[in-house]
């Protein structure tokens, strides 16, 4: 182990992160525009019994994304998080091991 190698290790670590962040950014933009622009065309254009069950089940399914959203950007949060303390972990150990008389 190394210092270039934990810094290796962490920037994956962050990277990966931050792909789930956009992740969680791509979905809600995709909720928040592209479902939504396209419950209202039908609330526009079909009327009834039947547009009105599916629009329900639309937005419950709006709800359940925004919701897995929520849950990828604390899930990249963690990670985040982690990989600082476990980086921050390896330093010490690795300072540690550098310090150590093995010859005695």
């Amino acid at each position: 182990m190394s210092y270039a190698k934990i810094a290796i290790d962490f920037q994956k670590a962050i990277n990966r992160a931050s792909e789930l962040e956009n992740l969680a950014d791509s979905l809600r933009h995709t909720v928040n525009h592209d479902l939504a622009g396209a419950e209202e065309r039908l609330k526009k254009n079909w009327g009834g019994e039947s547009a009105d069950l599916f629009i329900r089940k639309t937005s419950d399914i709006s709800d359940r994304l925004m919701s897995v959203s929520e849950q990828i950007r604390k899930n990249a949060e963690a990670l985040r998080e982690l990989a600082v303390r476990t980086r921050e972990a390896e330093i010490r150990a690795y300072e540690i091991a550098r310090r150590r008389d093995y010859n005695r």
